[in-house]
């Protein structure tokens, strides 16, 4: 039996990704290419682990803020600023 997880509310999906920004810049990523960021993380900047930078990437992944190539889309510029 499969279960479907009920829709995140979108106040919620706010929260989760402004806190994914603001984890990714205050750990001095870049913000054209994350990617480029996360396969060298800036360790301990801001006390961020890269799992915790990797999940708030994930994150601002999978609401369509990042491209497949790590470059960050039109929405997610505009999310940043």
């Amino acid at each position: 039996m499969k279960f479907e997880q009920p829709p995140v509310p979108e106040h919620e999906k706010l929260e989760e990704i402004e806190k994914s920004i603001l984890l990714l810049k205050h750990n001095g990523l870049p913000d054209s290419n994350i990617v480029e960021g996360l396969e060298n993380p800036p360790s301990g900047k801001n006390g961020a682990s890269k799992q915790e930078i990797e999940q708030a990437f994930q994150n601002l992944q999978n609401y369509g803020f990042i491209d497949k190539d790590g470059l960050i889309t039109e929405e997610g510029i505009d999310a940043i600023e």
